[in-house]
């Protein structure tokens, strides 16, 4: 077995990854099988979980089921994990297993897999009457746990238990699938009165949130595609901060301004096409990265945020952040950044500080393929150099069909580490290298593959 390799592939794109405590990776996405190296077929609908070493766990396989409706119905979007090892999981689904409404949009798994009943009788009106009322009406697309046991979910969801207005774009649970319904008030103009108003919308619609995240103080930071929070226009431009207890982070969205407390089109990531914040992380300083579409922050400077930004806790952009974006520092232009595509879907801070971006990007600082669908970046914003060499055939010749991850719609779509700085990419790409290799790869902390 190649060790950069998982050993066999899954049958369509991979979303989302977790890792448990004992290592082990849970890996979600729009896939209904997972064949290994050995022809063997296992049922693995939107779900499975691969051993440290790369092979399928049987054991979890078996629990999510052998016959045809095993698994999820429809696409898994997202996946969290817990210190014990339990699963969360967010997306388009509407069953488990089989049964109908017993997994609307959310569910939680045991370690070893298994359906936790328990949760899903928390998200029915009535606790064990599965119905179309049960759960979240929409997809979701992120899932984020802080350290007091508190659960949020974001995405294009407005009602949890057919209560309309009551989860608009996110939603708190308890990690038993109660709902924070303290939380849900306070996304209200007038606490406890569920409205078009409550919570985040994109003008007159529902807001979709792609990304949450939790700082050491427990606070959560939103991102997606939105406008509004409470119904005020541009408080809440692609980004937004939470307390713990659902209170807005004024401070925090006011930051976004040109002018502090004067909310503009121009407030927050601006500009580029269908512009959406798609991920965010946080390192040991509660420092805020931040990727999606956008092109730039406070678009009174446009290029300044080139599909990536850092902000401080309370929204404060970092300039020299920015500055290393450039070819030339401080100057602004359409060279800066990540350019060659539509945008940055993913990012992970490494044990070292640094980020790992992923997307469909080619380009950065204008070098075209150098940055074929995955980068490295210090947390300073410097580009390294060598993990891009590494990335190509020849190293340092760079090239649009042999460097780095080629192929799909968006390329590299969901990173995570482990202890030791290793990378696992996964998306909907169909090569890395110039060679056929979809979907999961594992890289060593410098870009190359593991050898035998």
């Amino acid at each position: 077995q190649t060790l950069g390799l998982i050993d066999g592939s899954f049958n369509g794109a991979i979303n989302s990854t977790a890792r448990q405590p004992d290592g082990k990776l849970v890996v979600g996405g729009a896939f209904s099988t997972f064949t290994n190296t050995a022809g063997t077929v296992y049922n693995a609908n939107g779900i499975a979980r691969l051993n440290t070493n790369g092979t399928i766990d049987t054991d979890f396989s078996n629990n999510i089921g052998t016959s045809p409706s095993s698994g999820f119905n429809a696409a898994v979007q997202s996946i969290a994990t817990d210190a014990a090892g339990n699963i969360y999981v967010g997306g388009l689904f509407t069953s488990f297993r089989g049964t109908p409404n017993n997994a609307n949009k959310l569910a939680k798994l045991k370690p070893t897999g298994e359906f936790d009943q328990a949760f899903s009788n928390n998200l029915d009106v009535v606790s064990g009457t599965k119905a179309a009322t049960s759960g979240f009406d929409a997809n979701i697309f992120s899932i984020a746990l802080d350290s007091l046991g508190n659960l949020y979910v974001g995405g294009f969801i407005t009602k949890f238990k057919g209560i309309n207005n009551n989860a608009q774009g996110i939603a708190k649970l308890s990690t038993t699938g109660i709902f924070n319904q303290s939380f849900s008030d306070n996304m209200d103009v007038s606490p406890g009165i569920k409205a078009s108003t409550s919570g985040l919308t994109r003008g007159a619609s529902a807001a979709f949130v792609y990304a949450l995240v939790v700082d050491s103080q427990n606070n959560v930071y939103v991102g997606g595609n939105f406008e509004n929070f409470k119904g005020i226009a541009n408080n809440a431009n692609k980004i937004a901060k939470f307390k713990a207890n659902g209170d807005f982070d004024t401070v925090f969205s006011d930051n976004l301004d040109i002018t502090p407390g004067t909310k503009l089109a121009t407030s927050g990531f601006k500009t580029g096409t269908a512009i959406i914040v798609n991920a965010m992380a946080i390192d040991s300083s509660d420092n805020l990265y931040v990727v999606g579409r956008f092109t730039a922050f406070k678009t009174a400077t446009n290029n300044n945020a080139n599909r990536i930004a850092k902000l401080s806790s309370s929204g404060v952009f970092n300039q020299a952040f920015s500055d290393s974006l450039d070819v030339s520092p401080g100057l602004k232009a359409a060279n800066s950044g990540f350019t060659g595509g539509t945008q940055l879907s993913t990012i992970a801070i490494d044990r070292n500080n640094n980020l790992i971006v992923g997307g469909n990007m080619t380009t950065f600082k204008g070098v075209a393929n150098n940055a074929n669908g995955i980068a490295k970046l210090t947390s300073t914003g410097g580009f390294v150099q060598s993990f891009s060499d590494n990335l190509d055939v020849t190293p340092s010749i760079k090239s649009a069909t042999t460097s780095g991850f080629v192929g799909g719609t968006n390329g590299v779509t969901n990173i995570t580490t482990d202890t030791s700085n290793n990378i696992y990419a996964a998306g909907d790409y169909t090569s890395f290298k110039g060679a056929s290799k979809q979907f999961y790869i594992k890289l060593l902390t410098t870009g190359l593959e593991p050898s035998n």
